[in-house]
């Protein structure tokens, strides 16, 4: 919910802000939570706060100078003025989280 309202803004602290005043509990698996990117170990945390501190990085895009979208005839690229004007990145990058945590809430339920 903090994420859909972060989106409409592009403020990723409103989500940063949740994550570091969860309740002890939570906080503590939160923090234990992992993610696995090829061989390598991340905790969920890291990634989230790499996220959400740095949204325009993209670090895991390596063709983010080339990356376009085009919408009823208007281009845009994710590193333009009207991009950074907009707060693209942090939305995209919001969105993206949103989605992860449709995702592992659809598994979990499994």
């Amino acid at each position: 919910m903090v994420a859909r309202q972060a989106v409409t803004t592009g403020d990723c602290n409103l989500v940063l802000s949740l994550l570091n005043n969860l309740p002890p509990h939570a906080n503590s698996q939160f923090e234990r939570a992992k993610i696995e990117p090829d061989e390598n170990n991340y905790y969920l945390k890291q990634q989230l706060d790499n996220w959400l501190l740095y949204p325009d990085s993209w670090s895991w895009v390596s063709n983010k100078q080339d990356l376009k979208v085009n919408i009823a005839n208007v281009e845009r690229s994710i590193n333009g003025e009207f991009a950074k004007n907009n707060k693209l990145a942090e939305k995209y990058t919001l969105r993206l989280i949103m989605a992860l945590a449709k995702k592992a809430t659809k598994e979990e339920n499994r």
